[in-house]
């Protein structure tokens, strides 16, 4: 084993990804904090498990060590990726390999997916190794097999407890095949035990209170919670005139508990445009059910500025507890107030009647009325004006993630008593 001079300050940082490059919003925040702390002379090294790699990593000094592997939905040997997700050997070898050049003292692994690629292989190699580990909750998988804390048949949010008798038998799975529940619930099993998930794990950040508040239940007592809010990339520009626009934009991935299908069904015939910027498993219902839909597919930064200078509102109709909610902070840094359900996390993130309006979650009767509210011009004008006023009195850029997460990583190296601040 070659370890540097045992040192208490920070010199290394192993991420841990399931993607090489920007698959959804934990692989953004998790590459984005990559370059940021390559950005400071910290040394980065990025272990995922699917390629391609993004070419700004390799461009801005991270080292890349890519399993080249399928993720587990995506492997055409379906024998290989039930046997990958439940425990991935090959990356907890080339984690072992990466960890046996760093030193323990001055080395933090910060893990934000594992699920889709990498599984719980990673955390026990950390934990074997002895080396201090971080995790960012960006979903639910930590706590619950279908990550989501949400039962699709049903459509509701799930209160039973995790791995309880009532959780067994519900097939809360979106596939609707109790088989692929019962892989969860091995992978889930698998995770907890062999892999220590969250019991070995003592320092979390979170991304929102409102998460905070759902899992600290099910952590270990005794763990560390830090709260830094995940970074987006904008630039700084005029805000939008949305009194002179009339479209509702819907930013994401478009499935059944995203909640679009049912806001759709209220948009109609309610003056009103619709915007979707994304794409997802319910795309062709939306096309052949909800034609006046504007369906843009995924776009770029340039692209998703130009739709949302087209924007009145941004609406938020998610069903499930979601973590965050980048979208609603997108819109904001723009100007157009936000529409959310007052049922997920987004809602952290809105000040309702000032940067935007809360609905009562699962209630598209009570969202089609605030949307009425808001073809008042004076109001919609004041909502979007107060929401550039507030995200750009503290910005969520990449400089100030990477300072807070290196403030995060000296606290775990330290040992320091629990903290849990931010915005």
């Amino acid at each position: 084993m070659r370890h540097r001079p045992s040192t208490m300050s920070l010199k290394n940082v192993v991420i841990v990804n399931d993607f090489a490059h920007v698959e959804g919003g934990a692989s953004q925040v998790a590459l984005s904090s990559a370059i940021g702390l390559a950005g400071r002379n910290i040394s980065v090294k990025l272990l995922t498990g699917v390629g391609p790699v993004d070419p700004e990593l390799e461009r801005h000094g991270v080292e890349v060590y890519c399993c080249d592997q399928y993720d587990i939905l995506g492997d055409p040997n379906r024998a290989r990726a039930v046997l990958q997700g439940i425990w991935n050997s090959k990356a907890a070898h080339e984690l072992k390999n990466i960890l046996d050049w760093c030193d323990p003292a001055s080395t933090v692994v910060h893990l934000h997916s594992w699920t889709k690629a990498l599984s719980s292989s990673v955390v026990q190699m950390t934990l074997k190794k002895r080396y201090k580990l971080l995790c960012t909750l960006h979903d639910y998988f930590t706590v619950c097999p279908n990550g989501t804390l949400y039962r699709f048949h049903s459509k509701q949010t799930c209160d039973f407890r995790p791995l309880s008798g009532a959780c067994l038998a519900n097939n809360c799975d979106r596939r609707r095949n109790y088989l692929h529940k019962l892989y969860r619930l091995v992978r889930h099993g698998i995770q907890c035990t062999l892999g220590r998930v969250p019991r070995g794990i003592e320092h979390f950040v979170f991304v929102s209170d409102f998460s905070k508040n759902i899992l600290i239940s099910y952590l270990p007592d005794q763990c560390q919670c830090f709260l830094v809010a995940n970074p987006i990339e904008v630039e700084y520009s005029k805000p939008v005139d949305v009194a002179c626009n009339d479209a509702c934009v819907v930013i994401g991935r478009f499935s059944e508990e995203k909640g679009i299908l049912p806001f759709l069904e209220k948009m109609q015939g309610r003056g009103l445009k619709v915007i979707l910027v994304g794409d997802g498993e319910c795309r062709n219902d939306i096309s052949r059910v909800y034609p006046f839909a504007e369906i843009t597919g995924w776009v770029d930064r340039p692209g998703l500025n130009r739709y949302l200078d087209r924007a009145r509102v941004l609406v938020f109709p998610s069903l499930w507890y979601e973590t965050q909610g980048l979208a609603v902070l997108e819109a904001a840094a723009r100007g157009v107030p936000a529409l959310v359900s007052d049922a997920c996390a987004a809602r952290d993130f809105v000040i309702n009647q000032i940067t935007g309006m809360h609905f009562k979650g699962g209630d598209f009767d009570d969202l089609a009325l605030k949307l009425d509210l808001m073809k008042n011009d004076m109001f919609v004008r004041a909502l979007g004006q107060s929401a550039y006023t507030h995200y750009w009195e503290h910005p969520c850029t990449r400089d100030r993630h990477t300072s807070e997460l290196i403030a995060v990583y000296s606290a775990v190296l330290k040992g320091k008593a629990s903290s849990y601040g931010g915005n």
